[in-house]
């Protein structure tokens, strides 16, 4: 697994609205005028440009330079989008959704292993009382929890909201519920607001390589509804509740 940084920095930097179109306009304007400055006198013998000068020069290299760059942003930013709806990447995580992960799980499904669905703990509180932005920032984190604790092997994927799944191959139950075990302990943001920490609940289910992917994800989703009942930051393997 692998965040994808490129896409994220364009969307960043690509203009949406006016308001974005103008900030970015005044910008490239800025760097050309100070571009400016500092090329003339090396050109000119030492001579300072003037006022009218500078505007002249800035006008005329930072309109066509601008529209172009902004417009070129605009262009590979709208294709990263559509790229990531095709090919299947969530763009809050970097993660696959829902229907690239049951794609990516479906070739290795005859081998044995152990599928976790994992849900961040209280999201709508978080993000009722800290906004969206503070939501968006856990599910990284966690994204990135899983980066940490699955090998190459296993398949990590966002199904809906703050729900994710990972299929990991070959692992015997004991793996798993260790891999389980620690992502319940969540993880731990230190934000400018102040410290902000979230746990998981996790349902597991054996998969004995002849179970269809429909029915490992209800059986996911049951043992996960019981650890949700069960007090959260708790991992319910095929139904057997262990606590964390």
């Amino acid at each position: 697994m692998s965040a994808k940084p490129m896409p994220k920095l364009i969307g960043m930097m690509s203009p949406r609205t006016l308001l974005g179109w103008s900030a970015r306009f005044f910008l490239i304007l800025a760097l050309i005028w100070w571009g400016n400055s500092f090329v003339y006198p090396l050109i000119h013998n030492g001579a300072n440009a003037s006022f009218t000068t500078l505007a002249v020069n800035t006008g005329l290299f930072a309109v066509p330079i601008a529209g172009v760059l902004l417009w070129s942003l605009a262009a590979v930013s709208k294709d990263h989008r559509r790229l990531e709806k095709v090919y299947g990447i969530d763009p809050v995580t970097g993660l696959p959704n829902r229907n690239s992960f049951c794609h990516q799980l479906q070739p290795i499904l005859p081998q044995s292993g152990v599928l976790l669905l994992i849900d961040i703990d209280d999201f709508r509180t978080i993000n009722d009382r800290r906004g969206r932005q503070a939501g968006d920032l856990c599910m990284m984190s966690l994204a990135q929890r899983f980066r940490e604790l699955t090998r190459e092997t296993d398949i990590v994927g966002r199904m809906d909201g703050p729900t994710f799944a990972a299929y990991l191959p070959g692992a015997t139950v004991e793996h798993a519920y260790g891999v389980a075990a620690r992502l319940t302990d969540g993880v731990q943001l230190i934000r400018e607001s102040g410290v902000m920490k979230f746990t998981t609940s996790v349902g597991a289910v054996f998969a004995d390589g002849e179970m269809p992917i429909a029915d490992l994800l209800r059986g996911a989703e049951a043992a996960l509804e019981r650890a949700k009942l069960n007090g959260r930051a708790t991992v319910v393997l095929d139904a057997l509740p262990m606590v964390a």
